[in-house]
């Protein structure tokens, strides 16, 4: 309940813990938890959380925490709890303190101390929930017995109303002929719960009058197929192409006999899509009384054959189960067939109580660790090889491999069947009881890095579009292929992160940057001297070596597209648009009735050359060469294609970077260098002006510095010349100080 509802309505009504912290994140990416095997459900038709009219009725934060504190100690959850056996009044009992001794619910509450003004704001509050003339739409009939210990319950049939107090249970019995008003015969009894919840009105002390009767709860159907208790678990997507031939539930005889077989196969068909697999499966009576047989696909960022395979067998394990479950006794023996050896093997070594975190498909191991451990036949597993029809005719095989066969084309049936269609939406299995949704995909153990990427690009959007930063508006950042952008970025070192980040963001240390915390500094760019140097003038800059050096980056970039499988044509217009420099239209590159490269066209234009020569390429890129890939023999796999094209456009920027900090920063010719060496030589110039004066002797030949090797040099050697001049002079100087008085002392 708490992860479905809003973190800034209720997040202060909460005390601060890991579980708000998580609510808190949740709500803020979007991330969607669904728990189905919490076995807490509204008692009646129409109920509703108690808290949540308080806050209806329009209650401030301080009086609903004070509330709570007395319906945690009143031991009430639902509106159902406070009012009466018909629905429709308050049930005064609810208006006193609850004594310590005394349980009102099944359910478990935390010890609370209220205040009395405490209680006392509860009897109003519960007044304008459930006001005196009763409720305005009274509650429907009983779904189930509930969690409320009820103080009062009748059975009309045998005469007497039973009074719970304590831990004791008083007996009343009707006065003579009436059938509203009873009397107490017997006090201090055993507690038994018997008869249906009543509500009562006390006439003196020894007599009551019943006001009203609680309906038994709507009958609970059993069902009588597998297909009716296999609706009941959820999950009805893996049972839409289920056809029985037979008596529904012949499976329970063959499990009995011994002569059922359940065979499953998964197929996974990247060149038609790399995000879905699909599962077939039989079960089938050997001695021909019935077949059991379905199909079904799986959309999924972790699609791959083994999961195929595993979907098969849960599907397996779950109409066993359902056996199971119809006939709780059943004996027997049921044989598993499957021609994976890893899912057989996974499936027959699962843990008792937890599987190992970091395991692929745990949300379907997870299920079978579960549920499908304690069946009360002999379950066996046999493998057998795959793909046996390519090598031997049909008619020759086994039954087993013939089935292992059939569902080896059914499964691939469903995945052709996908082609050209949007793949649905990820469902949660039968039974799953914790799933995670992230946008349309679940996650399952091992998709940590999906959780973390929806979140970073998430907090992308959100800052790119930031008044302050103006990186791109909501329309330009839906056409990058930010999950390239990300696994790019995510395997290379951490300082060329740091530095594609603060590029993208225009805070790298350029000139214009850095002169905003150094007074004085030169705001121009170290080449053209004459551009303000910003982020992106890096890219822009006319010098003649920097726009060499750009085409020449580029032509490699060209290079590397040959020796990587790209499309030609795609090529051709992504190296003619870097070499542009932003100056020509990808719109003026491709042929104009081609619709695929009018879509790349308009996104890449929305992009920018800039940003695209930062790394952030467009979806329809990947588009067009993920189809390319499909249809060519290449290995290649698109996201090691889209990656690598992200790191090469980085690359090229980088390139102007080194270049641009060479001229800055070189110790011989950079600009800083230069500036360094021109203030040394005119030192060193004014120490040659004032010649032997000041020097001892045998310093004199310091003075012989050629001034002309400081061009091709660091400045080092010359710097310590200088150092050793000064130094000189200096010592002279004080000698000449310490000697003036000796020689004028007196004989």
């Amino acid at each position: 309940m708490i992860l479905v509802c809003s973190v800034e309505k209720y997040g202060e009504l909460v005390t601060w813990c890991w579980m708000v912290s998580l609510w808190e994140k949740c709500e803020k990416f979007g991330i969607k938890v669904v728990v189905s095997d919490v076995e807490l459900e509204f008692p009646r038709e129409r109920d509703k959380w108690l808290m949540l009219e308080f806050v209806r009725v329009g209650y401030c934060l301080k009086d609903l925490r004070k509330l709570n504190r007395v319906r945690l100690h009143q031991q009430v959850l639902f509106l159902s709890d406070i009012v009466n056996a018909a629905g429709s009044d308050l049930d005064e009992r609810y208006l006193r303190k609850r004594p310590r001794a005394e349980k009102w619910s099944n359910l478990a509450f935390p010890k609370e101390k209220p205040a009395s003004a405490d209680f006392r704001l509860w009897a109003i509050a519960i007044r304008r929930v459930v006001p005196a003339g009763g409720l305005a739409l009274r509650l429907g009939r009983r779904m189930h017995e509930g969690y409320k210990h009820w103080e009062w319950r009748i059975n009309r049939r045998e005469q007497y109303l039973l009074h719970y107090t304590g831990g004791d249970m008083n007996v009343y019995e009707p006065v003579s002929n009436s059938r509203r008003r009873w009397k107490l015969v017997l006090a201090g009894c055993e507690q038994e719960i018997l008869g249906q919840p009543c509500s009562v009105r006390r006439q003196d002390g020894s007599t009551v009058s019943v006001v009203a009767t609680a309906d038994p709860p709507v009958p609970e159907e059993k069902p009588r197929t597998i297909r009716e208790v296999l609706g009941e678990w959820g999950g009805a997507w893996l049972w839409r192409s289920l056809r029985v031939v037979g008596s529904e539930n012949w499976i329970l005889d063959a499990i009995e006999a011994g002569t059922c077989l359940a065979v499953a196969d998964g197929s996974y068909i990247k060149e038609i899509t790399r995000d879905a697999c699909s599962s077939g499966f039989v079960l089938e009576c050997t001695e021909g009384r019935g077949r059991l047989i379905g199909s079904f696909p799986e959309a999924s960022k972790d699609a791959c054959a083994y999961r195929g395979e595993l979907l098969g067998l849960l599907a397996i394990h779950l109409i066993l189960l359902a056996a199971n479950k119809l006939r709780p006794d059943l004996q027997g023996k049921v044989e598993i067939v499957s021609d994976c050896l890893g899912a057989l093997s996974r499936i027959t070594t699962l843990p008792e109580n937890r599987i190992p975190s970091g395991c692929k498909h745990s949300d379907i191991l997870k299920v079978i660790m579960i549920h499908c451990r304690q069946f009360t036949f002999v379950t066996e597993y046999t493998h057998v090889d795959a793909h046996q029809d390519e090598k031997e005719i049909y008619v020759n095989l086994t039954r087993k491999s013939q089935l292992n066969c059939c569902m080896d084309s059914l499964a691939k049936k469903v995945i052709w069947l996908l082609m050209g269609e949007e793949l649905p939406a990820q469902e949660m299995l039968p039974l799953e009881p914790v799933a995670v949704f992230v946008g349309r995909e679940k996650m399952t153990s091992g998709s940590e890095d999906n959780i973390r990427f929806w979140c970073h690009r998430q907090l992308a959007k959100e800052t790119m579009a930031h008044k302050k930063v103006k990186v791109f508006d909501e329309t330009q950042f839906e056409e990058v292929h930010w999950r390239s952008c990300y696994g790019a970025l995510v395997a290379a070192p951490r300082m060329f992160q740091i530095w594609a980040c603060k590029q993208a963001m225009g805070v790298a240390g350029t000139n214009e940057m850095q002169a905003r915390y150094t007074p004085g500094h030169d705001k121009r760019c170290p080449s053209c001297n004459d551009a303000i140097e910003t982020c992106g003038h890096v890219l822009t800059c006319e010098e003649e070596g920097r726009v060499d050096i750009l085409h020449k980056s580029i032509d490699l970039l060209e290079r590397w597209m040959d020796d990587n499988d790209t499309d030609e044509k795609l090529r051709d217009v992504l190296i003619a648009y870097a070499h542009g420099r932003g100056g020509t239209r990808v719109l003026e590159l491709v042929p104009r009735r081609n619709r695929v490269y009018l879509q790349l066209a308009q996104s890449m234009d929305c992009i920018g050359w800039r940003r695209f020569m930062e790394g952030m390429i467009s979806k329809e890129i990947v588009k067009i060469q993920e189809e390319y890939l499909s249809q060519s023999e290449s290995r290649l796999s698109i996201r090691k294609w889209s990656e690598g094209l992200v790191i090469k456009m980085l690359e090229i920027t980088h390139g102007q970077w080194l270049y641009r900090n060479v001229q800055v920063h070189d110790f011989k010719t950079g600009d800083l260098a230069s500036k360094r060496k021109e203030e040394l030589r005119k030192a060193l110039e004014d120490q040659i002006e004032l010649g032997e004066e000041g020097l001892a002797k045998e310093d004199e030949y310091l003075l012989d510095i050629n001034l002309d090797d400081l061009d091709d040099s660091t400045g080092e050697d010359q710097a310590i010349w200088l150092l050793a001049l000064k130094a000189a002079r200096e010592a002279h100087r004080l000698r000449d100080r310490n000697a003036a008085p000796a020689s004028e002392a007196p004989d």
